[in-house]
């Protein structure tokens, strides 16, 4: 009887870990992380100046889509369907 107890309760520790882990790795990227971060910053910055007239932050504007260019097609890289536009959700 005391064997069943240890053996139903290893096996109830043994699940409970495992549901909390995951083995399967995410596809992550520290370095697209990183400029996903710094472009959001940029965005808010700009979206400071919002008050501003478009013509004095054209050249803020016109790198801030650029840098979002650039990001988007690093995460489609990673992307394993890469033809879905709604795949840029699913992978990062």
């Amino acid at each position: 009887m005391k064997r069943i107890f240890v053996v139903i309760g290893s096996l109830l520790m043994f699940l409970s870990i495992s549901g909390c882990c995951s083995f399967i790795p995410a596809p992550y990227s520290q370095a697209i992380y990183d400029q996903l971060s710094d472009a959001k910053k940029d965005s808010l910055a700009l979206m400071d100046k919002g008050t501003t007239q478009f013509s004095e932050n054209q050249t803020e504007i016109a790198s801030l889509t650029q840098k979002m260019d650039t990001l988007k097609a690093a995460i489609l890289k990673r992307c394993p369907d890469k033809d879905d536009p709604s795949s840029i959700e699913k992978c990062n």
